[in-house]
């Protein structure tokens, strides 16, 4: 008859900002709790599995922001025992260049990102992607008039497999 049982409560003060729930016909339970200070932030949350007695999972993330830099790093777990950790750098080159990179660990392999973004003039973007999976992702997206957006992007495999690379366009119409 119901999907759902559940009751949640939230704390929040100038520190921290925290929420939890528990669903009574799922025996499931979560919490979070976020805080920050000056230009740090941080959070950690968990799920845990009443009915069995067992963590599902947690996560936990920080981030460091600057004007034309951010910092930001976590760890996520699941049930299994699985642990991933990730950690990003976004930078602010001028107003028409940002570039990004991003490190993770997951199953015991790493990969790495590198990210561009170039606005070329006011109504067009370039960006590009490489990863350590050797992919790369290229997009050029122009505004074509008030309501019309045209985006030519593609996906490609470095080690020319065929079958990993993708092409498309979009144009895009607003009322």
């Amino acid at each position: 008859l119901l999907a759902s049982a559940s009751g949640g409560f939230e704390f929040s003060n100038p520190a921290v900002v925290a929420l939890g729930n528990y669903d009574y016909l799922k025996g499931s339970a979560s919490c979070s709790a976020v805080t920050a200070y000056l230009n740090s932030a941080g959070g950690v949350s968990l799920a845990y599995d009443v009915a069995k007695g067992a963590l599902k999972g947690y996560s936990a993330k920080a981030s460091y922001t600057m004007p034309t830099y951010a910092l930001t790093g976590g760890c996520d777990a699941d049930s299994k025992g699985k642990i991933s950790y990730g950690c990003s750098l976004y930078h602010t080159l001028g107003p028409d260049m940002k570039v990004a990179a991003e490190v993770g660990i997951a199953d015991s392999k790493a990969s790495i990102a590198a990210v561009a973004c170039w606005a070329i003039d006011k109504e067009s973007t370039a960006k590009a992607k490489v990863d350590s999976c050797s992919m790369l992702g290229l997009s050029y997206k122009r505004k074509l008039g008030k309501a019309t957006t045209l985006t030519v992007a593609g996906c490609f495999d470095l080690n020319l497999d065929g079958a990993k690379t993708k092409t498309g366009i979009a144009l895009a119409l607003a009322p």
